[in-house]
């Protein structure tokens, strides 16, 4: 499953950065001057068949309930990145 390339939520643009088998960096742009790194454990939801039509799967991004979890928000690239590796077992 792909994760998306560009998004918007909440007033932010998200950028994918990196995306490995287990996890995947966004750069979060908030402002010109203000950035965040947000590293994900990937969650795909399977798709399902409702009321006659079927939905495919869908890569899901987390909720602000969801950090502290399984996202975790950087304003490090290089702490971002360690996490990430952290996740992947990439040492």
């Amino acid at each position: 499953m792909d994760t998306p390339d560009d998004f918007r939520k909440n007033g932010s643009r998200y950028i994918r950065y990196k995306v490995g088998m287990v996890a995947c960096i966004y750069e979060q742009l908030y402002s010109e001057k203000v950035h965040y790194f947000e590293v994900w454990i990937m969650r795909i939801r399977k798709g399902r068949e409702k009321f006659g039509k079927i939905y495919p799967d869908i890569f899901t991004i987390p909720g602000n309930e969801d950090f502290g979890k399984w996202a975790w928000t950087f304003r490090d690239k290089e702490k971002a990145n360690i996490e990430f590796n952290r996740l992947e077992n990439i040492t």
